[in-house]
């Protein structure tokens, strides 16, 4: 009877220990994990509303939200509700642990429903998804968008194996893991290939189960049917960026460049070692070093090299056969346009309509290359030897999972040592509350405007999203969705202070909030800049300072006089009836 219990829930226990054991060595109290693209939404209630409509106000002008509509539905929900009882630092830690611990356990689940025989095996199968240097090297962003939806990928497969035997409860398995697909966001490309790799899966069932043709393509269609049903509500909203794709596809050359680039890691040995990420390449995570060492290579080149070994000598098999050709296929696919038939990649970018999507393939086609070893290696690892030997090789390359080093520090060229962990500063709870506060639903400009939609804070050494986008409620005018050109224009022309507010006014500008805190790396002479701005806002009569938070200055636009309006002088209304209309005749 123990030992029954035993065999049954060990795995279970295992998957468990290593996710306390990650949450053990990284969670410090107040400090969130914060940098590179993807921030954690600091007043998720705030953001949660913003993303369920299809149109945002609150970015510029406002714009379509286009498949962004979909961040809100499950992830962004989760985050909300985990907020209503923990402090952001504790929630962000409890949701990055259950992503860790779902990373591993739901593809040990899917193995064993297909193989419940290999139950030694399907374990590996798991550590290695769950643990892989690529997916460690991922974790350096701790983007819980894109890891929701590299969970949602077995999820995915289990729907796919209970749709198989007919079970209803297969369709419940997609729905979710199709949300959480659609959550994960990422982007599109990635979505069709975790929607390829259920298609994969069922043809490989189709072989192991002998079911016919028909019922193959039944379940594809059935598959591709519940995807479309259950994300229709975002897809539709895709017709928005089609143009933009178009004009995508007509860039081919400036394309093909990008494709080079993004595969500049992609060689036949690092896809052999899981090494081929581009952050890999260099030196932006300190684990990039093991691949210096030839002991540490040769450990990570032990796995694939049993697996095809095992594969190769028994190809005369229909479903190893199928495994062994289907790695191949995307270890083509993932390498992109490196060496072999690097060209073939080109050639495809250039000549396949809407494909320059996958410009970046070792990112993209990535995740199903991991899954596509892990489901082989639950197949081809049949020695106890080999189990427990490619077992400790997975927990011994992984030592930053559980060492508390999984998002390190960063030093840059410039010798600034970029903090992980970082504590939001009081001063920008201060300033989104009182702009919050606000009744007047006027938009909110931050200044001074750069060219990258990340910023850097040199106070607290971070470089990632704005704090306050993710802060304030009310529609804001920043750095992101702008095109360069303009926002250095836009800067040059603030030296003119009556022209400053009159703009600033027609585009419904109620606040200023002015950081002295940017990265000189990111505008071209920011330091002087600061100082420009700052003296125009002081010396005008648009804007008056409303005070100094630290690094942050603040300003309100002028009230009139004697008026209860709490609209500024010169602003005028999201809706209002012009006095004059002027018509222009153009060719």
């Amino acid at each position: 009877m123990i030992r029954k219990i035993s065999t049954k829930y060990t795995p279970f226990l295992i998957y468990i220990f290593l996710a306390l054991l990650f949450y053990l060595t990284h969670y410090k109290e107040g400090f969130l994990f914060l940098r590179g693209d993807t921030g954690y939404p600091l007043a998720p209630e705030i953001y949660l509303k913003n993303h369920m409509y299809s149109w945002f106000n609150t970015y510029w002008t406002g714009q379509p939200a286009g498949q962004a509509l979909n961040f809100a539905f499950p992830l962004l929900l989760i985050i909300y509700l985990l907020n209503i009882v923990l402090d952001p630092s504790q929630s962000q830690m409890v949701l990055l642990t259950s992503l860790f611990f779902a990373s591993g356990y739901l593809p040990f689940l899917f193995f064993s429903l297909t193989s419940p025989e290999n139950s030694k095996s399907n374990l590996l199968g798991g550590l290695f998804y769950m643990l892989n240097i690529a997916i460690i090297a991922q974790w350096y962003v701790p983007n819980p968008w894109f890891l929701f939806a590299y969970v949602g990928l077995p999820v995915t497969a289990i729907g796919c194996y209970f749709l198989a035997k007919c079970y209803w409860h297969g369709v419940l398995w997609l729905i979710f893991g199709y949300l959480s697909i659609a959550s994960g966001f990422v982007n599109t490309p990635l979505v069709l290939i975790i929607i390829l790799s259920n298609i994969l899966v069922i043809f490989y069932f189709g072989i192991v189960k002998n079911l016919n043709f028909n019922k193959q393509l039944f379940l594809v269609f059935s598959v591709v049917t519940i995807f479309v049903l259950t994300n229709l509500w975002w897809l539709s909203l895709l017709l928005d960026f089609r143009q933009e794709g178009e004009q995508l596809y007509a860039l081919k050359q400036n394309v093909s460049h990008w494709a080079v680039d993004a595969s500049r890691n992609a060689n036949i040995f690092n896809l052999l070692t899981n090494s081929f990420t581009p952050s890999l390449a260099g030196s932006s995570t300190p684990y990039s070093k093991l691949l210096e060492n030839t002991f540490i290579v040769g450990l990570y080149i032990f796995l694939p090299i049993i697996f095809l070994a095992y594969l190769l000598n028994h190809f005369k098999t229909p479903h190893i056969a199928y495994l062994l050709i289907v790695y191949f296929v995307i270890m083509f696919l993932v390498k992109g346009t490196q060496s072999p038939f690097g060209g073939i990649y080109l050639l495809m970018l250039e000549h396949i309509p809407y494909f320059a999507i996958f410009k970046t393939p070792a990112e993209k086609f990535g995740v199903l290359f991991l899954f596509w070893q892990a489901f082989i290696l639950t197949i081809t690892f049949k020695k106890n030897s080999h189990i427990v030997v490619g077992a400790l090789i997975i927990l011994f390359l992984a030592y930053p999972a559980y060492t508390g080093n999984l998002f390190p520090d960063i030093s840059t060229n410039k010798g600034i040592d970029l903090k992980a962990r970082q504590k939001v500063p009081q001063s920008y709870k201060e300033v989104a509350a009182l702009i919050n506060e606000d009744e007047f639903n006027g938009r909110v400009l931050l200044l001074p405007l750069v060219w990258n939609y990340q910023v850097t804070y040199n106070s607290i050494n971070y470089r990632g999203l704005p704090f306050l986008k993710t802060m304030i409620k009310k529609p804001l005018i920043g750095n992101w969705d702008i095109e360069r050109d303009n926002t250095f224009l836009f800067l040059k022309n603030l030296q003119n202070e009556p022209v400053f507010s009159a703009w600033a006014k027609r585009f419904n500008i109620n606040w200023i909030v002015l950081n002295k805190d940017l990265g000189s790396q990111l505008t071209k002479n920011p330091s002087d800049g600061i100082i420009d701005i700052e003296l125009m806002l002081n010396s005008g009569k648009g804007y008056k300072k409303v005070g100094e938070f630290e690094n942050l200055a603040l300003y309100k636009a002028m009230i009139k006089e004697n008026s209860k309006d709490s609209s500024s002088e010169g602003i005028i209304p999201h809706i209002y009836s012009p006095s004059k209309i002027n018509i222009i005749k153009y060719e």
